[in-house]
């Protein structure tokens, strides 16, 4: 099997394994621009009260990026995600970055594991110009 084939396939069953249980997350909206730190959010579309209390959720380590062969944007260093309840109801996941975003183009894999399994999705962020 190919590295690319071997990677999606792997990313397959990391989607799988939350979502089966609840765990869904919606589209990315970026509020960031070229030249200055990510700022994005992520609806969470569903998750059970039981993966709430144990959820945690990242920007995916460099290992992972490398294993899932997708490149990896040093503009990710030191970036945070925040579960916070989002203005009209759902909760989201805020991404910020310290680093200024210098690709137009950034590809963003989202880690979030809980008592029910583990997810990864991945993001491909378009980053507007000033």
């Amino acid at each position: 099997m190919r590295a690319g084939s071997r990677a999606a396939a792997v990313l397959g069953l990391f989607i799988t394994t939350l979502q089966a249980h609840g765990l869904e997350l919606g589209e990315v909206r970026v509020h960031s621009a070229l030249g200055a730190p990510l700022r994005a959010e992520i609806r969470i579309a569903a998750v059970t009260a039981a993966e709430a209390a144990s959820l945690k959720v990242a920007v995916a380590g460099v290992e992972t990026y490398m294993a899932a062969g997708v490149d990896y944007s040093p503009s990710l260093e030191a970036a945070r995600v925040d579960i916070v309840q989002g203005p009209d109801g759902p909760a989201l996941l805020r991404i910020t970055g310290k680093s200024p975003v210098r690709e137009e183009f950034v590809d963003l894999l989202i880690e979030a594991t809980s008592s029910s399994g583990r997810l990864l999705r991945d993001y491909t962020l378009r980053i507007g110009k000033r």
